[in-house]
């Protein structure tokens, strides 16, 4: 009891004349308003109709899976079979098991499922930044321009999205959980933490190729603490996903690389895509190397090296997209589908800018001040985010409704795919009819009722 009446006296205090369940009934609103209005808008838009990559990496797997009778040609099904670069094991187990358990694939269900991911990438975040020297009060106001900056929807093109959502979403969430994981084993030095968060790199690296920047990154951690057997057994996690990838293995064709020259501005354009302005993009760009940088020189990894291997991870990733996605053409770097990495590394920066200012006078005496303002702003930019989100779900689920209404036309001449500029797409538009057409005579997909796509 007296714990409980020392932390409401302690609530909110740097808000000063506000009463504690005032305080707090608006800091749950500023936690569940995000959230709630987020997963609403997701929930209406949310369709059984598959989109774009769905159609290869989902109806293309299960009509393939289902055809096989042993469990020995099954699971040498599940690692060999590639969409475009990737092996989505993950992904491809959670299909198997759907599909054991109602002999069907329920698109909504997917993004349904996808989308729940970003709740315990949200706990992960509030685990991986510092709490050293701050109040709960307090901790909790720093975090809420966090909620408001991840949820709002500037990212929406990731969500309601099932591949997407059981790619991009678990290989984050599980990386991010072997990098709190591997910090804690460092700390602790438990065998059975340092075994999870292995477990969790294998897992991220199943999700989506980027989970093998853990190895770098756990290695270069452990080395400098001389952990050098946990540094060896860290590389050897990694075996079996490589393994995987290596199975089989087809490369896939790839348009001719652009000048050198150009991949520095699209690296720089990827890292500042979340700015709230298309003429922003590139100085927040520099803005994020720049504060990372900073990180560096400070050893910021001293104070918290969580959320510094984190950033480190996002750095490597857009490094990663940067070569892979630049020959492409310059639109990939301000995509929404990549804007979460943007966001993140936002969230880092306004961190660091916390830690690193905390002690100094001038933010001392305007503490209050500074917090209320950056709440402020975040709702804001989550308000405009939501918007831009709102717009562009609105956009695809009118696309999905004019190509499942071409396809129940004519299911043998038209696709459900619908492109602005068809004769582009490399044959994606057939091969989703096709794969369609077998998944409603395998029974293992249902077409939408009229009106519900």
């Amino acid at each position: 009891m007296g714990d409980r009446t020392e932390y409401k006296a302690d609530a909110f205090q740097v808000v000063p004349g506000i009463n504690a369940r005032i305080a707090i009934a608006g800091a749950l609103c500023c936690v569940l308003g995000p959230i709630g209005l987020a997963y609403g808008m997701l929930l209406h838009f949310a369709s059984d109709v598959p989109i774009l990559d769905d159609y290869h990496a989902i109806f293309g797997f299960c009509l393939g899976w289902e055809r096989l009778p042993t469990l020995e040609s099954k699971i040498a099904y599940l690692v060999s079979y590639q969409h475009v670069d990737y092996k989505l094991v993950f992904q491809e187990v959670i299909l198997a098991a759907e599909l054991a358990l109602t002999h069907h694939i329920s698109i909504r269900f997917l993004i349904v499922l996808g989308d729940l991911f970003l709740l315990p990438i949200l706990f992960l975040l509030w685990k991986l930044y510092p709490a050293k020297g701050l109040t709960r009060s307090e901790r909790a106001i720093r975090f809420l321009p966090v909620v408001a900056i991840f949820f709002g929807l500037n990212y929406s093109e990731t969500l309601d999205f099932a591949m997407g959502g059981l790619q991009i979403l678990p290989s984050i969430l599980f990386s991010m959980v072997a990098i709190y994981l591997l910090v804690g084993a460092m700390e602790d030095a438990s065998p059975g933490t340092f075994l999870v968060a292995c477990l969790a790199a294998i897992v991220a690296c199943l999700s989506s190729a980027s989970g093998f920047l853990l190895i770098p990154i756990g290695v270069a951690a452990l080395i400098v603490r001389r952990a050098y057997w946990k540094s060896m057994l860290w590389c050897a996690a990694f075996a079996l996903p490589g393994f995987v990838y290596r199975y089989h293995y087809t490369p896939f064709p790839h348009p001719p690389e652009v000048a050198f020259s150009l991949k520095p501005i699209f690296f720089l354009s990827l890292l500042g895509d979340g700015a709230p302005a298309y003429k922003l993009i590139i100085p927040a760009g520099v803005l994020i190397v720049t504060v990372y940088l900073l990180a560096v020189s400070v050893r910021y990894d001293r104070q918290s090296l969580a959320a510094f291997l984190w950033a480190t991870w996002l750095m490597l990733n857009a490094a990663l997209v940067t070569v892979g996605r630049a020959r492409y053409g310059f639109d990939w770097s301000y995509t929404s589908r990549y804007r979460i990495y943007s966001d993140f590394l936002f969230i880092f920066c306004y961190q660091f800018a916390l830690d690193r200012f905390a002690k100094a006078p001038f933010f001392e005496r305007r503490k209050r001040l500074i917090y209320l303002g950056a709440l402020f702003a975040s709702l804001v930019l989550c308000l405009r985010a939501d918007m831009i989100g709102l717009e562009f779900l609105e956009g695809r689920r009118q696309k999905l409704q004019i190509g499942l209404e071409q396809y129940r036309a004519a299911p043998n001449l038209k696709s459900p795919m619908y492109l602005a500029n068809p004769g582009h797409d490399g044959g994606a538009q057939e091969e989703a009819r096709i794969l369609t057409n077998e998944a409603v005579a395998a029974g293992i997909y249902r077409l939408p009722a009229p009106g519900d796509p």
